[in-house]
């Protein structure tokens, strides 16, 4: 309480130094979530590039050297350079018009291409042939200085800028993702905590999505997936959150099953001057400070530095209750009644690892063509207990005279260490060569009752050359060739200092070993006309203990006007098992593991009748096959567990003003079939071929999100978000699936008769003030989280992997005060 009250004195501190007397500080720019493509405010004509996610307007453009804005540059400095707008003197639809002009982007002569520097280097989502190339060379900047995404994007791709980062008051990555992102959803899970999926596809391991930092992938790949930054309540470094739905196996390579997430970062380019953020939770109890600081000293060069410190107290479990779904006897006889909160001992819920401090630096230097930089990270938190640790015998694993006093508390930590460089060669007019390369240690730790400690350590040495060719506006290659080399079994840098415990390898062969992964890529776009635009690509992976791994896309984009565009996809992406199986697996039967797969088709529209209102629709088909342990006791080895058929449509719309900005969208995810090779294997997908139901286990079909901002005045501004999961009908299908067994799974949801709670919908409702302070130079912000939790603690509650129980997100309160110096 100390420290919470503290923190927030400091907050009010940094507020007090002037509030605005007598002057007003020019608008400002409130970001907000917008899912499609919307002009610039008279700055883009129809048929350019047109964003993913908008932000919002400028006034006139004066925003752009407005010291109100966290990411502009001091007055006193040079305003950085901005490309010249479209020409609007020139008719739609006119014979002259190149065939690229209806291609996303204005593609200039090749030689002007080489003369012009590198503005932005940000990573061009979904591709690696030409839009990289024209993104990364010649930019083009819509609302809030964020780089627009082509139209002709082959796939369903989210951009998230800054100020739409900070306008949604999340408080971590999951929270962002959960507010803005359709068909985006998660879960907790009472081994290593809080799950992600898109699109139906979710599990107990993160491994099914990719996690990368500025074009690298950061998975752990030993045991967790992307497990790591989503529970840091540090977000001032991100310039723009880029998210894939759907397979992006064809452009990153194995584990991109259900999407891909990239986080590209400030650089010196994008955010000049130096600014602090003190923020405060309550209820929901956390306090961050974060500190950045760039400066640009040229067109092409720059240097960012930031640096992130956060304690995470959490909720009361007065305030987040954990509510099982069967009744029990706990240890010391407590007793656990279904859809009641426990009355058990409980950590607060969202406490961090060990209650450590959570960290995050981030050093970045840009020099023309180069990008170089340093990433350090450390978080984690405490875990819900799962049933079979709590209940005695023979509900759980405990025995008569168990004390909760004994029972230590489930929790999962992670540090991380990248260095990174990437440098483009331009060796000619219509071919560049790009070569990164990086090394970083990602420390994984974890402790349940069940499995004791975990420590898992990987240290990778990643490589990629990939040449881009364009030898004309109709025809652009890209290919190229990719290494990772990988050490396991290595001691855990400080805490707790074990020797290494790889899941899933025994000890007779945990000792040091080494994987390699060589890749091979490529991609070819042809430009018939310019109305249709065809991608092909193929990717091909090759590990130590694994067959070739093909990743093949190929997509056709037409654009008949300067309203619509029409895509079609399809794709296939695939995933190995975890390299701690993978090797007990090789080294103790000589073959390699199966692979998961996951097929897709996928036909989008999108049409933009004009500058404020924008619509798209997404349908797609996933054919998925699934891999899992394999019962046998003597082996461990992963095999096909299922291969499931499954389809959604995604719905999205978004309007915006100078003043008022909204979106909306609707998902709707649903099994068609699923198969079992071994019908009395168990499996949390779903019950459908048991014969119960036919809807995905962990997942509500049905979806809704809405995101609104308001700007009142050059003062004060508001926001205010809906997520709507209607219900999980696959989970209490799996629970009756369990029922009927003779002797009930405890991995499997559990409920007694009559009981709904778990299986019905859950509701978040978050609204934000903001106040511009200090005459512009400082805003400030109060944000309400679970406001519904105030009414009635289970609209907010989020469910259990697997399971039929939850706890319930606490109603919470935070302040937060940012200030330019």
């Amino acid at each position: 309480m100390k420290r919470t009250t503290l923190a927030a004195l400091c907050c009010l501190g940094l507020s007090l130094e002037t509030w605005s007397v007598g002057q007003e500080p020019a608008p400002g720019r409130l970001g907000f979530v917008a899912i499609g493509q919307l002009g610039d405010g008279g700055q883009q004509t129809p048929g350019e590039l047109v964003p993913a996610t908008v932000e919002p307007l400028t006034d006139g453009g004066e925003d752009a050297e407005n010291p109100d804005d966290a990411n502009a540059a001091p007055a006193d400095t040079e305003p950085p350079a901005e490309t010249e707008p479209p020409a609007e003197d020139q008719p739609a639809g006119e014979d002259q018009e190149s065939p690229a002009d209806s291609l996303g982007f204005d593609l200039p002569s090749l030689e002007e291409f080489a003369e012009q520097p590198l503005l932005v280097p940000v990573e061009a989502p979904a591709t690696l042939a030409t839009l990289d190339t024209i993104d990364e060379i010649a930019p083009v900047s819509i609302g809030g200085g964020i780089p627009a995404i082509s139209r002709i994007t082959p796939a369903a791709v989210t951009r998230i800028g800054a100020p739409t980062i900070w306008s949604s008051g999340a408080r971590n990555l999951d929270e962002l993702l959960d507010i803005l992102v359709p068909n985006f959803q998660h879960v907790h899970q009472v081994a290593t905590g809080p799950k992600m999926g898109m699109r139906g596809i979710i599990s107990d391991r993160d491994d099914k999505i990719l996690l990368k930092v500025n074009g690298r992938i950061m998975n752990n790949r030993g045991e967790s997936g992307a497990y790591h930054e989503r529970d840091l309540p540090l977000l001032g470094d991100l310039h723009i959150v880029d998210v894939l739905r759907g397979p992006g196996g064809a452009t990153d390579g194995p584990g991109a099953i259900a999407g891909v997430i990239n986080l590209q970062t400030h650089t010196g380019l994008t955010f000049q001057g130096l600014d602090a953020t003190v923020r405060q939770g309550f209820i929901d109890e956390f306090t961050a400070t974060e500190l950045r600081y760039g400066r640009k000293f040229d067109e092409d060069s720059g240097v960012f530095v930031y640096y992130g410190i956060a304690t995470q107290d959490g909720a009361d479990p007065s305030d987040a209750p954990l509510v099982f779904g069967s009744s029990f006897t706990a240890r010391d006889n407590i007793p656990v009644t279904a859809g009641q909160p426990v009355t058990f001992p409980l950590q607060d819920d969202g406490r961090g690892y060990r209650s450590k401090p959570k960290h995050k630096l981030h050093a970045q230097v840009t020099e023309g063509n180069l990008n170089a930089w340093v990433r350090y990270t450390r978080g984690g938190q405490q875990i819900d207990p799962d049933r079979r640790d709590v209940a005695l015998a023979p509900a759980g694993e405990a025995s008569p005279g168990d004390s909760f006093d004994d029972l230590l508390t489930s929790q999962a930590g992670y540090q991380q260490l990248t260095f990174a460089g990437k440098y483009l060669f331009e060796c000619s007019d219509n071919l560049n060569i790009e070569w990164m390369a990086s090394w970083d240690l990602f420390d994984f730790e974890r402790f349940t009752p069940q499995d004791g400690i975990i420590t898992n350590r990987e240290d990778e040495f990643y490589t990629r050359l990939l040449a881009r060719w364009t030898p004309n506006e109709r025809h652009t290659l890209a290919f190229g060739t990719a290494l990772s080399y990988e050490w396991f079994g290595l001691p855990s840098p400080g805490y707790p200092g074990l020797p290494a415990n790889v899941e899933g390898v025994p000890a007779n062969i945990e000792g040091p070993w080494e994987t390699d992964t060589f890749s091979l890529m490529g991609e070819y776009v042809l430009r018939f006309n310019e109305r249709w635009t065809a991608f092909a690509g193929l990717r091909s992976d090759k590990h130590s203990y694994s067959e070739w791994l093909l990743s093949p896309r190929t997509a056709l984009v037409f654009a008949p006007n300067e309203q619509d565009t029409y895509k079609a996809i399809w794709s296939v992406a695939n995933r190995r098992a975890t390299d701690g199986d993978l090797r007990r697996q090789f080294v103790e039967t000589g073959s390699f593991s199966e692979a998961e797969e996951n097929e897709s088709a996928e036909f989008r529209y999108e049409r933009r009748p004009c500058d404020h209102l924008f619509f798209a629709a997404s349908g797609f088909y996933q054919y998925y096959t699934a891999i899992g342990f394999n019962p046998t006791p003597t082996v461990r080895r992963q095999t096909v567990l299922g291969k499931f058929k499954m389809a959604g449509l995604e719905l999205e719309s978004s309007y915006r003003t100078d003043c008022y900005q909204w979106s909306l969208s609707h998902s709707y995810t649903q099994l068609i079939d699923g198969f079992l090779p071994d019908i009395t294997r168990n499996q949390g997908i779903s019950a459908e071929p048991y014969g119960f139901g036919n809807d995905l286990v962990s997942w509500s079909p049905h979806l809704t999100k809405l995101y609104a901002n308001r700007d009142w005045n050059p003062l004060w501004s508001t926001s205010a978000s809906l997520r709507a999961y209607w219900g999980f009908p696959g989970d209490e299908d799996l629970a009756n699936y369990n029922a009927s067994l003779p002797a009930s799974n405890g991995f499997l949801p559990l409920a007694d008769p009559g009981y709904k709670k778990a299986f019905r919908g859950s509701y978040f409702v978050d609204f934000g003030i903001q106040r511009k302070i200090c005459c512009g130079q400082g805003q400030m912000r109060l944000d309400f989280y679970n406001v519904l939790g105030w009414i009635d603690q289970d609209l907010n509650k989020r469910n259990v992997l697997r399971r039929a129980y939850y706890r319930s997100e606490a109603a919470a309160i935070a302040l937060t005060v940012q200030r330019t110096f």
